[in-house]
């Protein structure tokens, strides 16, 4: 930012005039940061396959709704993002069969819910 200094003799007041040139330029670099950081804030991950994005973004939303009542401590009988989350799981597990001729049932032979997880922790205590 150029700035000139200038003087009044009569009753030693600085002035201090700026280039308008350089504020403007200044307030867009401002305004450009503050855009890119609310794009973060809002970016989303898409989803691995294309065709099920609008489903992740619903989950995505209602888990950011949840997550942080989650953390204040707030208890919920059941998940609340529990079925949307299901609709993205079955679109996602449709579309890398078909594309990609995975089948995650494998996945499912290892999966370990809550129940499983209590019952192996409490044989070890």
């Amino acid at each position: 930012m150029s700035q000139s200094k200038s003087t009044n003799s009569s009753s030693n007041v600085n002035f201090i005039t700026t280039n308008n040139t350089d504020l403007h330029s200044h307030d867009t670099t401002v305004n450009q940061h503050s855009d890119n950081h609310e794009q973060l804030i809002n970016a989303r991950l898409k989803s691995l396959a294309p065709e099920c994005d609008s489903v992740k973004t619903s989950y995505d939303l209602c888990f950011e709704e949840f997550f942080p009542n989650f953390l204040q401590g707030h208890h919920f009988e059941k998940d609340p993002c529990e079925s949307k989350l299901k609709i993205y799981q079955d679109c996602l597990r449709e579309a890398l069969k078909t594309s990609h001729n995975m089948d995650l049932t494998e996945l499912d032979s290892i999966h370990t819910d809550a129940e499983t997880i209590r019952n192996i922790t409490s044989k070890t205590e």
